[in-house]
């Protein structure tokens, strides 16, 4: 009546292989697209002190942990809130506890 699958340890086997080729790949394309994006929206401080962060957020809900060095920080801070327009690199990192995106700061424009 009911019928038990047997599996081959052939065809197991060949699936672990597919799976293994697949994450690879992931992970190289995951290298290869770090590049600089330019990014606009609204920059505000976020946290509470001593660990504020700037935070952009897009029109369409984006939000991103800006990385600048102190100089970059103290001279952004004075026009805050405001429009920016940053060119960087992403990567994710944790933000109070949470995966968020984090540019690292190239060059900011106000808008």
């Amino acid at each position: 009546m009911f019928r038990t699958l047997a599996y081959r340890p052939v065809e197991m086997k060949h699936l672990s292989l597919i799976l293994l080729v697949i994450l690879s790949f992931q992970c190289t394309m995951l290298r290869q697209s770090s590049g600089s994006v330019t990014v606009e929206g609204r920059a505000s401080v976020r946290g509470n002190e001593p660990f504020t962060s700037v935070l952009l957020e897009t029109a369409e809900g984006h939000a991103y942990v800006l990385v600048f060095t102190d100089d970059e920080r103290a001279t952004l801070d004075a026009s805050l809130p405001a429009q920016i327009r940053v060119t960087g690199t992403v990567r994710v990192a944790k933000w109070y506890g949470l995966p968020i995106l984090h540019l690292s700061v190239e060059s900011i424009e106000h808008l």
